[in-house]
């Protein structure tokens, strides 16, 4: 019994190929009924096979290394199994570590098995493994997909599983493969070798120096005369099993047929035969491949033509296709708030290609370049890209206006010249506006005047006009109209026979009839916008490269007139009816109808400038970086904030800590605690691991005392102390022993007891912020975000403040990138009731480097406390009803999350605080830059008036607690 199982065992692993059931190649498009003899790649194959793809050797170790879940190939993501010990040990189990766990920049890995896919077993290995599958810790590729490079000598794979393909009646045999500087007259890519037989079987070799790739066999090599070091995609068909070639192709071209003709050889086949990879059988010592082999598969017939074509289109796409791949500068964990850069390497790209970088599968604005550098990761954010072929758009004679907004070149004072050659200069209006944002785009403010021009055209039939667009949900009006009081126009509606608030689809025959308004919406974002009246006057509209469907009849079009406008539906609307109120980066006229396929490379040519994916994208691999978090840096003051009486401190536990004066670390001072004895701003470097953070500034004031804690004789009263040298907020005792009711000298705000989040602080009761003169207003959080102030403000000394009005003003130096929750807060001495919307501390696009729409702390017409997010009327509609008193001060603030935002108001009559709630969901925002006293819509009208100590601006929704407690520690600096 015994004896007949071994036998069976025997068997079982002799004839592999017949024991099994193949799997089908199904993760290739075409052959999901198509099973292979033997199948190595380093992608995913098939479904049915969950193994690894190979077994590498780094060191010592082996690991098997499954496919990347993600993009199911061979990557630095691919999960591994724990070392193994010997090369040919069982399958081991993939466990949680990833491939980059094992390798650096100095690891090379040799391949010891390649497991094979067919779902027969027959895997190819070495003992003493010298293919290379890493290289001073790179992957090695083929057009940035992952390859083996076999070296020559000792660097072949070979099957210690025998299979048996004699009864066979033909063979195909695929490889992609890239000869490097193979120097053998018959060096084996793949096939098999009947043992002990030295001849080969079905095959694809390489002959040096003019045969190129072929196929060995008996007493002759059949060969293309194809010698090359690009990448190819080889496949041989064998009419038979003894008989060498049928058909050879190369990169799916048919490069001989010798069917039935006197020069073919023999090929050999026993029971016994065995596969080898990067050696021919014949001469295994010498008749070695040099080069890359990055997918070999022997199928047991001939394949098809549609078979064939499918499998080399799939190779061709994957190997040879355009590709781009990215790598990033942070090796492991890096520290929030670093600066990653990340680096987009593209192959076969047939010219420079665009480029749009994407986080968490969103386009990152402005984005465009081969590299993208960014501080603002999380731990959860991947990081991508996708790139393009550059194209142009169609520019044939047809093309009668082109407007392209790009980088604000083509504008000059209010015209927008037409670079299609017609002179149809366009003209703009006090209405728009042009803005760098998006590589430069007009902006509409849904004013009554539009974008006008000449009449471009006065046909009715073929005709195009395109426009590129930004749309939200707010965003109503035409886009594009041809003719004054008649011909065709379209824009952005509700559904109905109008241009409303709305995001659906919609076309007019201006005076004849509405031709389009249906339920299909534009979505948000950057649309491409088309119009299409085609040879019959039928129209149509695309959205991006997508055709809206419906069916168009009825009366043509009337034949335009006078001008051609954008933003308005000229002639056929009155005043009351919607503008335009979004922006545009470009607008087109055809006197034809484009076809789709212009269409789609108009849409192409343009898409990555707006942070769109053309529909000829090439998406690269994802970058996850690992975010170790920085630590807390806060201050507790523990004393009086005087010298000599204070000690300073922040939380134990940490890596190390560095105390600063005045912006100058101070020698030795590196333990929590810190004991200040000359006046100063005070902060403190705490750092965890790695990661470090600066802590914001406490100021620490002389008081009138000594070393010892006595009162010093002050020549001139200039601090407010009791008689025994501590602080008194409300009356205090000057050199001549008299009572002070009030503070009358410069008193700085106390200790901001909240830093967490901290991105913005702006204090001029503080002299590190503001000197009292000059126009620097430094921030005073860890962010360095200085204001420069316009318009000259005036400086009060006491309470410390600046006067704004009227174009008076202060601009922070850079842009916040992105923010998801907010808290705005300031220190107010309205002068008057205000008569408009103004700005307390507010980011508007366009103005100097803002993207996002109106978001920020204003007031109401009647002083009430208000804000905008993103523009959205559920914020600036919004009115709260806490109103500061005119010629007091108060500390006001807003805080945003994402499902609510609450209005805040302190001051001598509410010291508790009053409170407003607006229930509304608010999204991230990117590209923040704040004005403090204004709203940029209007720097004169917008304008607060009055007094203001402080501007801050925190990256969390602070809660009313940590609200209340740095009103109660800056309210003396206000005589509160």
């Amino acid at each position: 019994m015994k004896k007949s199982l071994l036998t069976l065992l025997f068997l079982l692993t002799a004839f592999v190929s017949n024991a099994q059931t193949p799997y089908n190649l199904d993760k290739i498009s075409g052959l999901s009924s198509t099973t292979a003899s033997v199948a190595y790649s380093l992608r995913q194959l098939s479904t049915s096979y969950t193994g690894p793809l190979v077994r590498i050797k780094i060191g010592s170790s082996f690991y098997d290394v499954y496919p990347d879940v993600s993009t199911t190939k061979f990557s630095l993501s691919s999960k591994i199994s724990a070392a193994i010990g010997t090369y040919d040990a069982a399958v081991a189990t993939a466990g949680s570590n990833a491939l980059s766990t094992i390798v650096s920049g100095s690891t090379d890995a040799t391949v010891a098995i390649w497991y094979d896919q067919s779902g027969n077993g027959v895997h190819v290995l070495r003992s003493n493994p010298n293919a290379k599958i890493i290289t001073a810790g790179s992957i090695n590729t083929i057009f940035g997909q992952p390859t083996i490079y076999f070296s020559g000598s000792n660097s072949s794979l070979g099957s210690s599983t025998t299979v048996d393909y004699s009864a066979q009646s033909g063979a195909t045999v695929n490889a992609v493969a890239q000869n490097i500087a193979t120097t053998s007259g018959y060096a084996g890519i793949i096939g098999t070798g009947a043992t002990p037989i030295t001849y080969p079987g079905y095959n694809i070799s390489y002959s040096s120096p003019s045969s190129g790739y072929g196929s060995d066999g008996h007493n002759g090599f059949y060969s293309t005369s194809l010698t090359s070091t690009d990448p190819k995609i080889v496949t041989n068909i064998f009419i038979n099993n003894t008989t060498n070639l049928s058909k050879i192709y190369v990169n799916k071209e048919l490069k001989t047929n010798v069917a039935g003709t006197s020069n073919t050889y023999s090929v050999y086949h026993t029971s016994g035969s065995k596969i080898f990879i990067g050696v021919s059988r014949q001469l295994a010592s010498t008749s070695t491949f040099i080069g890359n082999i990055s997918e070999a598969i022997l199928f047991p017939s001939q394949l098809s033509d549609a078979v064939r074509n499918s499998l080399e289109t799939n190779q061709s796409q994957t190997y040879l296709g355009p590709s781009v791949t990215i790598t990033s500068s942070a090796s492991g964990a890096v520290c929030a708030g670093t600066s990653v850069t990340f680096t987009a390497t593209t192959y076969n790209f047939s010219g420079t290609p665009t480029y749009q970088w994407y986080k968490n599968s969103v386009a990152i604005n402005g984005a465009n370049s081969a590299t993208y550098s960014t501080s603002s990761l999380t731990s959860t954010d991947v990081i991508s890209v996708s790139c393009s072929d550059a194209s142009s758009i169609v520019s044939d004679a047809s093309l009668s206006l082109w407007l392209d907004a790009a980088n604000g070149t083509t504008i000059s004072g209010n015209t927008w010249s037409d670079l299609s050659g017609k002179g149809k200069h366009a003209t703009l209006s006090s209405d728009q506006s042009y803005s760098s944002g998006d590589g430069g785009t007009i902006q509409f403010n849904g004013g009554q005047n539009p974008v006008s021009m000449p009449l471009v055209s006065n046909k009715t039939t073929d005709i195009t006009m395109q426009t590129w667009v930004y749309l939200d949900a707010n965003t109503k009006g035409p886009f594009f109209k041809n003719g004054y009081n008649n011909g065709y126009v379209f824009g952005s509606g509700n559904g109905g026979n109008g241009f409303e608030v709305g995001n659906k689809a919609t076309m007019l025959f201006a005076g004849t009839r509405w031709i389009q308004a249906t339920n299909t919406s534009y979505g948000y974002g950057w649309k491409l916008v088309t119009m299409v009246i085609n040879s019959s006057g039928v129209p149509s509209m695309y959205i991006n490269d997508s055709l809206v469907p419906g069916t168009y009849t009825g009366t043509s079009a009337s034949v335009p007139t006078t001008g051609t406008y954008l933003g308005r539906n000229v002639g056929d609307d009155d005043a009351n009816w919607p503008k335009f109120n979004g922006k545009m980066g470009a607008a087109y006229f055809y006197t034809k109808a484009l076809t789709l396929a212009e269409i789609t490379q108009n849409f192409n040519a343009t898409a990555a400038r707006y942070g769109v994916s053309s529909s000829n994208s090439i998406t690269s691999n994802a970058i996850t970086t690992t975010i170790s978090p920085a630590p807390s840096a806060s201050i507790t003051v523990l004393g009086d904030g005087c010298i000599n009486k204070t000690t300073l401190s922040t939380p134990t536990g940490l890596t190390s800590y560095l105390w600063y004066k005045d912006n100058a670390p101070i020698s030795g001072a590196t333990s929590n605690t810190y004991s200040p004895t000359t006046a100063g701003d005070y902060k403190v470097q705490v750092t965890s691991g790695s990661c470090s953070t600066m802590s914001a500034a406490t100021t620490i004031a002389v008081c009138g005392v000594t070393a010892d804690g006595r009162m010093s004789v002050l020549s001139s009263s200039t601090t407010l102390v009791s008689k025994e040298g501590e602080i008194n907020n409300r009356n205090g005792v000057d050199d001549r022993g008299l009572i002070l009711i009030k503070p009358y000298a410069t008193t700085p705000t106390g200790t901001n007891p909240v830093t967490d989040g901290l991105i913005l602080y702006l204090d001029a009761t503080r002299s590190a912020s503001y000197s009292g003169t000059g126009p620097t207003w430094s921030d005073l959080s860890t962010q360095i975000n200085t204001a420069t102030l316009t318009g000259d403000p005036s400086y009060t000394a006491s309470p410390a403040s600046l006067t704004f009005a009227a174009n008076k003003y202060a601009l922070t130096s850079t842009s916040v990138n992105s923010i998801s929750t907010a808290t705005f807060i300031a220190w107010v001495n309205p002068s008057q009731t205000q008569v408009t919307y103004t700005g307390v501390i507010f980011s508007r696009s366009p103005n100097s480097g803002a993207t996002a729409p109106a978001t920020g702390l204003n007031f109401y017409a009647n002083n009430s406390i208000g804000y905008s997010w993103n523009d959205s009327p559920n914020t600036w509609s919004w009115n709260s009803g806490l109103q500061p008193t005119v010629e007091a001060w108060s500390m006001i603030a807003v805080t945003i999350s994402s499902t609510s935002a609450t209005a805040y108001l302190f001051n001598a009559s509410n010291p508790t605080g009053l409170s407003s709630t607006n229930t509304v969901s608010h999204a991230s925002l990117t590209g923040l830059k704040f004005y403090i006293g204004a709203d940029p819509l209007d720097l004169n009208t917008r304008a607060f008036k009055g007094k203001m100590g402080t501007a801050m601006v925190y990256s969390n929704a602070l809660t009313q607690a940590a609200i209340t407690s740095i009103f109660n520690a800056q309210k003396a600096a206000f005589g509160l």
